[in-house]
């Protein structure tokens, strides 16, 4: 995998809402301004590839009941359209991974396209927490945390496969409390045969 670096500049990245640091060498910072964050990296990627990221959350003890949650995008293109890989939770909701269709086409906002289980398996929230999102031929595989959650899986009304779309960042928070850290930023292309 290629590593995809983060300078104070945010050469070769794009900033599209949020609060936005460079931390050390290569963490991408958010903090918390009570909506969502998202950055895109401004290589074309393509639809068949791996993206990995490594993240954390600190916050303050007075918090509450907060949104933790660390987003991968892809398929972004300039016309806003996009797809979201993230794990994470909503207040008092347990961590959970998720495929987020694109909310600016007509389906309805947040569609979750959830994990086809019995709804039974628990997802750990680590300090250092890992995604591993793999795109290939329109299927998508989802790992959190060395869990694999999402194989193979198809979503209908699903927006992928684009030519020359990009991948990126996001974090939604509902606490100015949070900080959201990025780092380990990385992905390859695959080939048709998926390697």
């Amino acid at each position: 995998m290629v590593t995809l670096p983060v300078d104070p500049e945010f050469r070769g990245w794009l900033l599209l809402s949020g609060k936005w640091f460079c931390e050390g060498e290569g963490t991408l910072v958010n903090h918390g301004n009570d909506g969502r964050a998202a950055i895109v990296h401004r290589s074309r990627i393509g639809p068949d590839f791996e993206m990995f990221v490594e993240f954390s959350v600190t916050s303050k003890p007075d918090t509450g009941l907060c949104c933790k949650r660390c987003e991968v995008i892809f398929d972004w293109r300039e016309s806003g359209f996009h797809n979201i890989a993230s794990y994470g939770q909503d207040g008092v909701s347990p961590m959970r991974p998720r495929i987020t269709g694109n909310y600016r086409t007509t389906q309805p906002k947040d569609t979750l396209l959830r994990l086809p289980t019995d709804n039974t398996t628990k997802f750990p929230y680590e300090k250092v927490n890992t995604l591993l999102l793999r795109s290939l031929d329109r299927k998508i595989s989802l790992t959190c945390n060395g869990i694999e959650t999402f194989k193979d899986y198809q979503p209908e009304n699903f927006r992928s496969g684009i030519p020359d779309g990009h991948v990126g960042i996001g974090s939604q928070r509902w606490c100015n409390n949070n900080e959201t850290h990025i780092s380990k930023i990385q992905v390859r292309r695959l080939a048709a045969n998926g390697k």
